[in-house]
């Protein structure tokens, strides 16, 4: 088990410096708004020029800046704090900074003065993706030791099993919310078992205000923090009862402490959430006309709030179900439960609601007298705080119209150390078998190919725009180039922020499935990036890149359906079959030959 985690974190390593993401919307709301809040790019493209281009008329359609941003940046919604871009971007931003800065003064040529448009794009994105992924494996790895020590479990495969759970480290290497999340959880489990180590007065008290912060900081990040925070504030209020009252202490007594302890946390939560809500709005004053300005709103800067609660605006805007269910998609209430959960844990997944189940059943069962003294055990008790902690978000979320599985990627720690101290390494061959397998394919399936082919595609162009532009024997400087994309995910719009500086400047026009603008797209543009069924008759167009492997939920289930029934079972034809699936896993970027 030892070498197969070994295995599993040289994976992890490859594939924080691999171009390939699970959410690139999720990376876009990250790096767009770094790019914006980064004073000290070396850079600036939120220059007077680039921000009245934000939204612009092309001959064929309407075309989105290089630097637009989500909408949940625009002064209509302000429903995302800046805390996420600055926590998993900035510092990649001021690490690519720094290099740039020791080139200029190394190097006396202005040609080797910054880096590329190229160079530049990977290590932003590299970089974040390897901040992300230390911090989500710090404070995994110091919840691990903290709850190994609080429960002292005699288990051998326990602390070498938990690595094994991909969502933890895999999704933790994005610049995504919920990994932010995730790590604010982790850290909570870690504070509270190592509360538990000879218990006093002012060990409980320093806890009360720790976990104040870091569920004021959760909370701000993403207003479901308090559904996973909440079982941890309710063991810490336990422990100082119980601490109380086994050093000879009253019931009264200790329930004053445990009503104290609440409160201090309580209070501790409220200032947090006003020092973050200032911090928010002075963001906002300070680079809320730059967001609606790139992301074509219009500003209302003065209307900006002393105290900016951006978690209360996106609770606001979830608690509208029909709007959410509209817009994102609606799911059905299961899905968490059946889809979501095992789709993350695998088979752990199901050995920990089992086990936790006949914990519940035994609890009911039990004299209440026995229960009480049972949970004053500090691991009966912690053991309890963290099957709660993965419970109650589970039954929140799902009331939710629309699911996805990293919404509960906090608890995916959780059900694997619990699971794997319930002796899951033990039941067998076959078990620790299949969990390793999904362990392992899941990160290359899912993770390095859904959409795994779109920031791939952007380095793609940013390496064929030169050379497109010379053909198109272009006298403008820096030269125009008009960019399609059709039939896949929108690009990340960080990425072609550098291209300024080379002498190009990129505009893209986004046509999702809009067949009447890719017909125009096809007629004007210069470089097209489309799925190779979008384009199998355009015999004007060249094929520049072939990225591989990008999964695609819009057209890869519908391409390898054609090959199976179509090419292979109807028409016998297995050539034309395997090409078709290969096809489907590709994402392709194309020149124009007539320009």
């Amino acid at each position: 088990m030892a070498s197969i985690s070994r295995l599993f974190h040289v994976l992890l390593f490859l594939y924080c410096t691999s171009l390939s993401l699970l959410h690139p919307d999720e990376l876009a709301q990250s790096l767009v708004p770094a790019l914006v809040i980064d004073s000290s790019s070396s850079t600036r493209v939120l220059n007077t020029e680039k921000v009245s281009d934000a939204r612009s008329s092309t001959p064929w359609g309407t075309s989105s800046s290089s630097a637009a941003v989500p909408w949940e940046f625009t002064s209509s919604y302000r429903a995302r704090s800046c805390f996420v871009p600055a926590i998993t971007a900035l510092p990649s931003f001021k690490a690519v900074h720094a290099i740039n800065s020791f080139r200029r003064r190394f190097f006396k040529q202005q040609q080797h003065a910054s880096l590329g448009a190229t160079t530049t794009a990977f290590l932003r994105i590299a970089m974040t993706k390897i901040n992300a992924a230390m911090l989500t494996a710090t404070a995994h790895n110091a919840a691990t030791q903290a709850a190994q020590a609080a429960i002292q479990t005699t288990n051998a495969n326990a602390y070498t099993f938990v690595p094994l759970a991909w969502p933890t480290y895999v999704l933790g290497a994005k610049p995504l919310a919920n990994a932010v999340e995730a790590v604010l959880y982790a850290s909570l489990i870690a504070m509270n078992a190592r509360s538990l180590r000879n218990p006093t007065q002012g060990k409980l008290t320093m806890l009360a205000v720790a976990m104040g912060v870091v569920v004021a900081v959760g909370c701000t990040v993403r207003f479901t923090f308090v559904a996973f925070a909440a079982p941890l504030v309710a063991h810490g209020a336990w422990m100082a009862a119980c601490s109380h009252q086994r050093k000879g202490g009253s019931i009264t007594d200790a329930g004053v402490r445990a009503v104290t302890h609440a409160t201090v946390v309580a209070t501790v939560v409220a200032v947090g959430l006003l020092g973050t809500a200032r911090l928010d709005a002075a963001c906002y004053e300070r680079h809320g006309a730059t967001f609606d300005a790139l992301s074509g709103a219009k500003s209302r800067l003065g209307e900006v709030p002393r105290f900016l609660f951006t978690w209360l605006n996106n609770l606001r805007y979830n608690a509208d179900g029909e709007r959410v269910a509209r817009e994102h998609g609606r799911h059905h209430r299961l899905t968490h439960v059946l889809v979501s959960m095992p789709w993350l844990c695998g088979p752990a997944y199901v050995f920990f609601m089992w086990k936790g189940a006949l914990a519940f059943a035994r609890a009911m069962r039990a004299p209440r007298d026995a229960v009480r003294v049972a949970y004053r055990n500090p691991a009966v008790a912690l053991r309890a705080a963290l099957f709660a902690s993965v419970i109650l978000p589970l039954a929140l979320l799902s009331i939710s119209p629309h699911q996805e599985p990293r919404f509960l990627l906090p608890v995916a720690w959780t059900v694997q150390w619990s699971a794997s101290i319930d002796g899951f390494g033990n039941l067998g061959a076959f078990w620790r078998t299949a969990h390793a397998t999904h362990q392992l394919i899941m990160p290359l399936v899912y993770a390095a190919a859904h959409q795994g082919g779109v920031v791939r595609s952007q380095l793609a162009v940013l390496g064929v725009a030169p050379l497109t532009c010379l053909r198109m024997n272009a006298t403008e400087v820096p030269c125009s180039l008009e960019v399609a994309y059709a039939q896949t995910y929108p690009p990340s719009a960080a990425l072609f922020d550098t291209t300024i500086s080379d002498g190009v400047r990129i505009r893209v026009t986004d046509c999702m499935e809009d067949a009447a603008c890719m017909a125009r797209s096809l007629q004007m543009a210069h470089v097209v990036v489309a799925p190779p069924r979008a384009m199998r008759k355009m015999t004007t167009w060249r094929v520049e890149r072939i990225l591989f492997p990008h999964f695609s939920g819009e057209t890869t289930p519908d391409e390898m359906s054609k090959a199976l029934f179509d090419d292979l079972l109807h028409r016998g034809d297995t050539r034309s079959a395997w090409r078709r699936a290969y096809e489907s896993l590709c994402l392709n970027v194309y020149t124009n030959l007539r320009i």
